[in-house]
């Protein structure tokens, strides 16, 4: 992350042009979709992500702790990314709508539930599809 932000400082001293805050995030989230996509690709092909469960009863109770984590896991999915949206509406400095305004956006607030929602069936699809019945 200090290399991007250097990276990131060296880039807006040399341009005239003025750089906002969101390209230093967006710089950031590069590298770590980078990071994170290889990392993804090494679990998969060790399968260190595949569970193996023997009965119904086990694949229940696996399920049943699952679903508990998606919704954890949508709800720091809504957060996180409604709270970086704000930041960066906020920093934009052709923006001049209030912090009430952008926290009460409907527009924006069906936006986030609606990714959410891809975001909780997405990690249900994947979940499913890494447990192994082994009958």
């Amino acid at each position: 992350m200090l290399s991007v932000f250097v990276a990131w400082l060296g880039l807006m001293s040399s341009l005239d042009k003025e750089l906002t805050f969101a390209s230093y995030i967006i710089c950031n989230f590069v590298v770590l979709l980078g990071i994170f996509g290889y990392i993804a690709i090494k679990v998969y092909r060790l399968k260190l992500d595949q569970v193996e469960v023997y009965n119904d009863t086990q694949y229940g109770q696996l399920m049943r702790k699952s679903k508990k984590s998606f919704v954890l896991g949508g709800l720091f999915f809504f957060v996180g990314t409604r709270v970086l949206s704000i930041i960066m509406n906020l920093v934009d400095a052709k923006n001049q709508l209030s912090l009430m305004d952008l926290v009460l956006s409907p527009k924006d607030n069906i936006q986030m539930l609606i990714s959410t929602a891809l975001f909780i069936i997405f990690m249900y699809i994947l979940t499913k599809a890494r447990i192994k019945k082994d009958e």
